[in-house]
């Protein structure tokens, strides 16, 4: 077996019990657990079979592993970015709403006090 691919298991193998540390401490919920395990597995797999991943490639329509893995990388990654965009968008929205309810009763307080020295001068 190539170097590289039992650095690659025992990487693997390293960030899936890091992966449940973060579950047993609650820094990571089962969603997030579910896809790395996949990740993960898919990529200790890959290094124990590699030409697994030929033959995969090869059925999808792919010259090499080598290519399968870099589309779907990208894949991925887009997949990353459109869930940190939607989140993001999410916050945005929260973070209008808050600003909102403050300023309206930071007026309404105002409106108040106002209302308080009419009072006192009259």
């Amino acid at each position: 077996m190539h170097p590289v691919y039992i650095i690659t298991i025992i990487l693997g193998i390293a960030v899936l019990a890091n992966i449940f540390i973060k579950i047993k401490n609650k820094k990571l919920i089962i969603n997030e657990l579910i896809f790395w395990i996949l990740i993960l597995a898919a990529l200790i797999l890959i290094s124990v079979f590699p030409q697994l991943s030929v033959k995969v490639a090869h059925f999808l329509g792919f010259k090499s592993g080598f290519d399968f893995f870099i589309a779907l990388s990208i894949l991925i990654i887009f997949l990353f970015l459109f869930n940190i965009y939607k989140k993001l968008r999410l916050l945005e929205e929260k973070f209008t709403k808050l600003n909102e309810n403050i300023a309206i009763k930071q007026a309404f307080e105002k409106s108040i006090i106002n209302e308080e020295k009419n009072n006192k001068n009259k």
